[in-house]
Order: structure tokens, then C-alpha cells, then sequence
């Protein structure tokens, strides 16, 4: 019986939403709420929190019946190792007291790395609620390897949001009574509205004569971007070929200026059009008016998460060309929904780019599998709807 369940989800970051990843566990949490579940967050609150962050969250308690409640470390902002230690200590004190206060029945971690699973099986300690871990995003050096398998058994579930990570992390034949494949799901609406796309390439100056190569995410190495970057000069004039690059929110103002200037010096040599747009501000109209979108990332291990990115240009139904990586090859079939190449390897990337730009049965052939798999593996109501299994599978 999920009516009554009480339910608590912890959510780093810097939002809301701190971040593409965070605003699409939000969506799901709302089903949640919607489908009858009592839902609290717990998130955090900074100096790098956006202005209109409260009224957001005031909006998610008035609409949906979700209570929200922060860690507040604004003291703390230029100080980066104590900010990542002490903002994960604070988020489990605070948890405890919520949980004083007011008796979960589930307690949902969302976090950075397998090492964190420790902290939410630390709240065993003083907590009865049945504790689960759903691991949603890579940390870095010693947090993010793999081999803190001896947390698992302190959790009544560890979700993956990847078969590859649930692979990795899987241990023994012991470990598959608590750890479950998760796969991530997306409200296919925003992406089937229609737009005039006359409308949208007006309102960011975009050129109506050329195909349109979309990168969504930050300008780091990490990510790709230079790659792309290369790839482009690599592509003939002849293609007639307009690149966005669409970059998520830049901490400060010294950051955006100087990652700005590294990608226009790169693409110099470029014999295409492009342009920067600086936020991620309307995903559904830049999908609907780009032609081709690119997914460069470099992960060398994988990914642990599907990039939100990549779902939604799946559910858009664009012509998609992404790194063959773990995690990310889940979700796209070369030469079936998509088309993907050697991570880093510019030249097969600018091919397959070539490809597209000269073949728009291709684009429409692979763009229509795309959403059609996202509409049968990937929507929203599934997702939750297997979430709340889950939750019911957990209690007594």
C-alpha cells in the first residue's frame, strides 16, 4: 500500500535544479507525490544557489505537497575541500533529526559515488527507516572508484541507473537481492509540442539555410566539447553546417569568459558558423530546431548515469551521433537509433556528421526509433511506477 508511505530524498548539488541530472529526479519525484507517496527533500542551499530558488521550492510545496528542507553552508563558499567533506557530513546530521521529527519509512540518498553508500548506511545507526541508494552521477579521485562493496550490506537497496554500473558494482550473487537496475524515465510532452521553428531560429539568430549541429552541456575537456570542436573544422564548407554549442550555467563570471574564449579560439580554423548560447535555458525549442545532435563525452569508464542530454534528444526524435562508451551504448544501436563513434576520435565523429548532413532519410529514420524507444523504455510513468515497486518491496 503505497498511501501513508513517507518518504525522504537526499539531493546534492546547488539547485534548484542544481543540475540537468537533479531537475530530472525532481520530475520523478512529483509522480511520486502525485500517485499518493508523502515526499520530503532534503537539498542544499548557497551562495551559489539561483535568486529565484525559494520561490521555486515554494511552488513544488504549494503544487505538488512536497516539503522541502535545506543544508545551508553559504560560510563555507570558496573553501572547496571542506565544502565537499563537511556538506556531506551536515547532509547526514540533518537526516537523522528529519527522521526524529518525522518517522520516514523510506530514506532515498541520491549521490555522487559508491564510496557515499557508507554514509547512507551510517544512518542505520539511528535510523529505522529502510535506506536505499540510488547512484546517479560520478565523483572524482578516491571517492569515485568502485570498491567499497562491504557498504551494500548496511542498505536495503542500492539502485543503478546503468546495467554497466550495476555490473560493476555487483560483487557476489549475494549482491543482487539489493541492487536493482533503475532505468531513468522522461516526460515525453515537453518534446511533442509544436513549435514555429521559424519562431525559434528568430529568437537566437540562428541561420535558416543550414543544418543545425547541436552540443548541450559544459565546456570541459571531459565532456567532449573540443572534440566537437575539432571534428567541425574537419567537415567541408560544402555541408553547409551551423554548430550550437548550448553550455550549462557558468559558476562566475572569470569562468565564462575564460571557457568562452578557449572554445572560440578552437574553432578558428572551423570553415562553419557557430554560435554560444550561455544557458540552458529552453532544451525543447534548441531540439527542435537542430538538425543533428552530438554527444562527444569522454567518461573513460563509462557513464554512471544516462545523460540527461542524450534523453532528450531521444525523445525529440533528432538524428543522434554519441561516443561508444559504457552506459551510453544502453541507450543507443549504431546504425539503428542513432549512429556512435570512438571516444576522442574527431575524425570518425566529423564522417558520421558528413553523413547525416547529406542523408535527411537517415535523420528521419533514426530520430523516429530514437523517440519510439524512449516512448516504450524510457517515459516517465514506467519509471515511477517501477520506483514504487521498489518502495514497496523494501517494506515489511
Amino acid at each position: 500500500m503505497i498511501f501513508g508511505m513517507k518518504t525522504l530524498h537526499i539531493i546534492g548539488g546547488i539547485g534548484p535544479p542544481s543540475a540537468r541530472g537533479a531537475e530530472l529526479i525532481y520530475e520523478h519525484l512529483k509522480k511520486l507525490a502525485e500517485r499518493g507517496i508523502s515526499v520530503d527533500i532534503l537539498t542544499l542551499v548557497d551562495n551559489y544557489t539561483p535568486e529565484d530558488a525559494h520561490r521555486w521550492f515554494a511552488c513544488q510545496e504549494k503544487e505538488y505537497g512536497i516539503r522541502i528542507y535545506y543544508v545551508d553552508t553559504a560560510i563555507l563558499r570558496g573553501w572547496y575541500v571542506g565544502y565537499v567533506m563537511i556538506t556531506r557530513i551536515l547532509y547526514w546530521f540533518k537526516t537523522v533529526r528529519l527522521q526524529y521529527r518525522n518517522h520516514y519509512d523510506i530514506i532515498n540518498d541520491y549521490s555522487d559515488s559508491p564510496f557515499m553508500f557508507y554514509r547512507t548506511g551510517l544512518l542505520r545507526l539511528f535510523c529505522r527507516a529502510k535506506l536505499i541508494h540510488t547512484l546517479c552521477s560520478y565523483g572524482s579521485g578516491f571517492s569515485a572508484s568502485y570498491y567499497f562493496p562491504l557498504g551494500i550490506r548496511y542498505l536495503d537497496r542500492l539502485l543503478c541507473l546503468t546495467k554497466h554500473m550495476k555490473r560493476e558494482i555487483t560483487r557476489s550473487p549475494s549482491d543482487d537481492s539489493r541492487i536493482s537496475y533503475f532505468p531513468l524515465g522522461m516526460e515525453l510532452k515537453r518534446f511533442t509540442q509544436a513549435n514555429d521553428p521559424v519562431d525559434i531560429r528568430k529568437k537566437y539568430g540562428l541561420p535558416e539555410d543550414k543544418l543545425i549541429v547541436l552540443y548541450l552541456g559544459p565546456i570541459e575537456r571531459g565532456k567532449g566539447v573540443f572534440v566537437l570542436s575539432e571534428a567541425s573544422c574537419k567537415i567541408p564548407e560544402s555541408a553547409r553546417l551551423h554548430f550550437v554549442f548550448a553550455c550549462a550555467r557558468f559558476f562566475s563570471r572569470n569562468e565564462r569568459i575564460r571557457k568562452i574564449k578557449a572554445l572560440r579560439e578552437r574553432m578558428k580554423s572551423c570553415k562553419h558558423t557557430f554560435q554560444i548560447i550561455r544557458d540552458l535555458v529552453d532544451v525543447p525549442s534548441l531540439m527542435d530546431i537542430s538538425d543533428i545532435f552530438v554527444l562527444p563525452q569522454l567518461t573513460m569508464y563509462g557513464t554512471i548515469a544516462p545523460p540527461v542530454t542524450l534523453l532528450e534528444a531521444m525523445a525529440a526524435g533528432k538524428a543522434i551521433i554519441a561516443s561508444r562508451i559504457a552506459g551510453v551504448n544502453e541507450l543507443i544501436v549504431c546504425n539503428e537509433n542513432g549512429l556512435m563513434f570512438a571516444p576522442g576520435y574527431s575524425g570518425e565523429l566529423a564522417r558520421h556528421i558528413q553523413t547525416l548532413a547529406a542523408n535527411p532519410q537517415l535523420r528521419e529514420k533514426l530520430g523516429n526509433r530514437a523517440r519510439a524507444d524512449m516512448r516504450n523504455k524510457h517515459n516517465l510513468d514506467s519509471a515511477v511506477s517501477n520506483l514504487i515497486e521498489i518502495y514497496k518491496s523494501c517494506m515489511p
